[in-house]
C-alpha cells in the first residue's frame, strides 16, 4: 500500500484531559479539532502523529466541511489522581425528624507534564426521584461545578457534574465537590446511606 496526499487543510487543535475518578483513577487525553475544509471527510482510519512520531491509529466517524472532530488519544500516564470521600450525618428538620447526609469528594491531581494541563473531572451526585421526602443540595465546590448531561452522541446522564481543573507544569491541584441528601429518619438511600 502507498499513502497519497490528496489535500491538506488547516485545523485548530485543542488537547484536553478527562477523568472520571469514581470509576477509573486514570486521566485520558482527548483531541478536539475544528477543520477548515470546504468538503466533507469520510469515515475511516486516522493516524495521529505527535512530534513526527506515530502515536496511534484509530477509527473516526467523519465530519462535514468546517466540522468538528474529537479523538481519544488514550491514557496519560503523567497525570496521577487520588480520590477521597468523607461522610458525615446530622439531624435535620424542625423536630429532628430528618437526617442530612453530607458527602465531600476530594480529588488530588499531580502532573509531571512540562506544560499546563486543563483537566475535565466528571462526577455524579444523587438525584431525588420525586416526592418531597428527599432533598439533594450542592455544598461548597472548588473549582465551580456545572451540570453535565453526557456527551452529544451518548445517553442523557442525570446528576452529572463537571469541574475544570487547571494544573501548572509539573504541578499539583485539588478539586472538591460536596453535596447533602436530606431524608426522613425512617428512610434509607437505595444502596446505603454512605455514598461516593
Amino acid at each position: 500500500f502507498h499513502a497519497v496526499s490528496v489535500t491538506t487543510a488547516p485545523a485548530s487543535l485543542d488537547v484536553t484531559y478527562r477523568a472520571v475518578p469514581r470509576h477509573d483513577p486514570r486521566a485520558f487525553r482527548r483531541l478536539d479539532a475544528t477543520l477548515e475544509l470546504d468538503g466533507l471527510l469520510l469515515p475511516g482510519p486516522v493516524d495521529v502523529f505527535i512530534d513526527g512520531a506515530l502515536e496511534l491509529t484509530t477509527r473516526w466517524a467523519g465530519t462535514p466541511g468546517r466540522g468538528h472532530l474529537r479523538l481519544g488519544l488514550g491514557v496519560e500516564d503523567r497525570l496521577t489522581l487520588a480520590r477521597n470521600v468523607r461522610y458525615r450525618e446530622e439531624s435535620a428538620g424542625l423536630f429532628g425528624g430528618s437526617r442530612r447526609l453530607h458527602t465531600t469528594i476530594e480529588v488530588q491531581v499531580a502532573s509531571s507534564l512540562p506544560r499546563p494541563v486543563k483537566l475535565e473531572l466528571l462526577e455524579r451526585v444523587p438525584v431525588a426521584n420525586g416526592g418531597d421526602s428527599v432533598e439533594v443540595s450542592l455544598g461548597a465546590c472548588s473549582p465551580a461545578t456545572e451540570e453535565w448531561e453526557g456527551d452529544r452522541d451518548g445517553p442523557i446522564l442525570e446528576g452529572g457534574r463537571r469541574q475544570w481543573l487547571e494544573i501548572g507544569p509539573g504541578g499539583e491541584a485539588r478539586a472538591v465537590l460536596a453535596y447533602a441528601v436530606t431524608i426522613a429518619n425512617r428512610d434509607e438511600l437505595v444502596g446505603g446511606d454512605r455514598r461516593g
